[in-house]
């Protein structure tokens, strides 16, 4: 049995609880054994936690009190806990710009495995509208100049959105 945070794409978004169940109508249960990534065979004792990031291979199998043992079983794993981090590479915090439209433009990365979904850009706190690219991504954005000062906020669609906030101040 797993247990966790789940993510898109059936990635996990936090470490997995593992629990194993097993019964025997005739002789009963003498032990339960797993393998973690092709390591050793570890006998279970009670349930245990996979945190590392990445894919994971998880093998049992039991033995019952007259020496008979059931097939291996096999059930794999994704672990991504870290976020993905982003920069606005163009224009830089603070920067002066002009003109009707402006290509904002990035750089985003998933370093836990599971890559990046998408990348969303918000102005003024508005709706979360899609960025064009990836890892290296942009945004054609059109300032409205009543209001002087435009605030550009950033975040991720996968995991937890991380805000990195930019102020563009529009001539």
């Amino acid at each position: 049995f797993l247990s966790g945070t789940i993510g898109g794409a059936g990635w996990y978004r936090s470490a997995v609880s593992c629990s194993f169940v097993t019964t025997d109508g005739t002789s009963g249960v003498r032990a339960t054994y797993y393998s973690l990534d092709g390591g050793p065979w570890t006998l279970y004792s009670g349930q245990f936690s996979i945190g590392a990031e990445g894919a994971h291979t998880l093998l049992s199998y039991s033995t019952d009190m007259a020496g008979n043992s059931d097939t291996v079983d096999s059930v794999s794993l994704r672990i991504d806990t870290l976020a993905p981090d982003s920069t606005i590479t163009f224009p830089i915090a603070g920067q002066v710009i002009g003109g009707a439209s402006i290509l904002i433009r990035g750089a985003a990365s998933d370093k836990g495995g599971s890559g990046l979904a998408s990348v969303e850009v918000s102005i003024n706190g508005g709706l979360w509208i899609q960025a064009s690219g990836g890892a290296s991504w942009s945004y054609a954005w059109t300032p409205d100049v009543r209001y002087g000062t435009e605030k550009l906020y950033q975040a991720f669609q996968l995991h937890t959105p991380h805000l990195h906030r930019y102020e563009l101040v529009v001539p």
